[in-house]
């Protein structure tokens, strides 16, 4: 018989059970969804289901065999080196694979799971110390902002967007362990890791357990991950792959800009940009009648005054290319997000 330990609090299968169909009933709409997780796991399933982002498109379910969660859960305590009542964080949406999965690796390994209501900054209430927490980047940098140091925290896993070379190079500097997953809905979070320090090639993941890369015609990751139930996942990651178990990210093709017959990735636009413009923002396009399509900037703030316009474009001169510079840029007073801090792209 399991003994589970979830906010300081130990209980059996029979007491979980009861806490979880109680707390259901009473629980705000983010904690209920933990619980939800909790009930359904010990209800013995033959599946799992979980929600993508909907950042990218419309958001859909895939469901997981509990034969997949189990392995995909001992990859990620073997890579991180957890045991039975080790501790961890969760302050990321359970609705989602990252929080979904950080639950169910608590129940199957018998590790120490606290949690709080997600938020941009949801470490006020982290008084003692974790081996394990996931956060996006989003909340990273929010919490370096805050000059937070994470030092309650062992491994500190980043994944559900891309990390910018200026909040890279500040981790660097840091004592702490950080990483950064490969992970989609369809892998069951990570199926691959990066380390963040000054030692590791940046922007070179590593294949977790059995896992191998290739890419395809479109020169796009496909993913051989025989612990899923899908063996193969055809992703739209334009990557180029260092070897069968390592490879490098470029952006999505789906992405991708067509502007006067050049392709350009917006996210390699974003990367230039991140050391200049301090607040949230993306890279997107818009029809052209000449040109087929044009690069656009969103920035998450005000309207930037004349002399700061100038200075910016300026500026891009000569960190982009006359094809990747933005043809307009667009300020959004606040952006949409999805219910784990993406940006919704429109």
């Amino acid at each position: 018989m399991h003994t589970y330990t979830i906010n300081g609090r130990s209980y059996s299968d029979h007491e979980l059970q009861a806490e979880a169909e109680a707390r259901i009933q009473v629980a705000p709409d983010w904690e209920r969804s933990h619980w939800q997780v909790i009930l359904h796991w010990l209800s013995n399933p033959d599946y799992i289901e979980a929600k993508t982002s909907g950042s990218t498109g419309s958001p859909k379910i895939i469901r997981h065999s509990v034969r997949a969660v189990r392995a995909s859960a001992t990859i990620t305590a073997e890579y991180f080196e957890l045991k039975e009542g080790s501790s961890v964080f969760l302050c990321l949406p359970s609705q989602f694979i990252g929080g979904k999965m950080m639950i169910l690796r608590s129940l199957i390994y018998g590790w120490h799971l606290d949690w709080c209501e997600p938020s941009a900054f949801p470490f006020e209430s982290v008084h003692k110390h974790y081996d394990l927490v996931a956060i996006t980047p989003h909340q990273c940098g929010v919490a370096l902002e805050r000059t937070y140091s994470f030092s309650s925290f062992t491994h500190i896993l980043l994944g559900g967007a891309a990390l910018s070379a200026p909040m890279r190079k500040v981790l660097c500097g840091l004592p702490n362990r950080f990483y950064l997953g490969y992970a989609m809905t369809e892998s069951l979070t990570h199926i691959a890791m990066q380390k963040i320090d000054a030692l590791a090639e940046a922007g070179v993941f590593s294949c977790l357990g059995q896992t191998t890369v290739h890419t395809d015609s479109r020169g796009c990751l496909v993913i051989h991950a025989p612990h899923l139930d899908t063996p193969e996942i055809i992703t739209n990651d334009l990557g180029q792959c260092i070897s069968s178990t390592s490879f490098k990210l470029f952006g999505r093709i789906d992405h991708v800009i067509n502007s006067g017959g050049v392709k350009v990735i917006p996210e390699e636009i974003e990367a230039a940009l991140a050391s200049e413009i301090q607040t949230p923002f993306y890279i997107t396009k818009k029809d052209d009648s000449i040109l087929g399509e044009i690069v656009v900037l969103k920035v998450e703030d005000k309207q930037w005054n004349p002399e700061r316009l100038y200075r910016f474009h300026e500026w891009m001169d000569q960190v982009l290319s006359k094809f990747q510079r933005p043809k307009e840029i667009i300020f959004v007073d606040a952006f949409e997000y999805t219910e784990n801090q993406k940006i919704i792209k429109r």
